[in-house]
């Protein structure tokens, strides 16, 4: 016989015998929890990344260029990233803004 196969099965005979079949069972309950949850720990790490870096881009407003925030202005089409900011296009009675439309019937 493999004097590996019988050195191995002696050792799982002592370790069943002085510890029980319970430590057997929780060190493979232990095993299969980080076989799944380790994959799912570097899912989490790498959506909190994407999304880090996704709130670190600006989208220029003029060419429609996207970069990074570092820059005051677009590299692309020269425009100011903090008078594109500071415009505010929006009224604050939005009732006034409201376009009314009829329907017509198409024959």
């Amino acid at each position: 016989m493999n004097k590996s196969l019988v050195t191995y099965s002696i050792i799982s005979f002592l370790i069943i015998f002085f510890f029980g079949f319970n430590f057997l069972f929780s060190l493979l309950g232990n095993i299969l929890l980080l076989l799944f949850l380790t994959p799912i720990l570097f899912i989490a790490i790498a959506f909190l990344g994407i999304s880090s870096l996704k709130a670190k881009f600006k989208v220029c407003t003029n060419c429609g260029s996207t970069m990074l925030k570092e820059g005051e202005s677009c590299l692309y089409c020269g425009s100011n990233f903090s008078k594109i900011d500071n415009k505010n296009n929006y009224s604050e009675d939005a009732g006034s803004e409201t376009i009314e439309i009829e329907a017509e019937e198409i024959n």
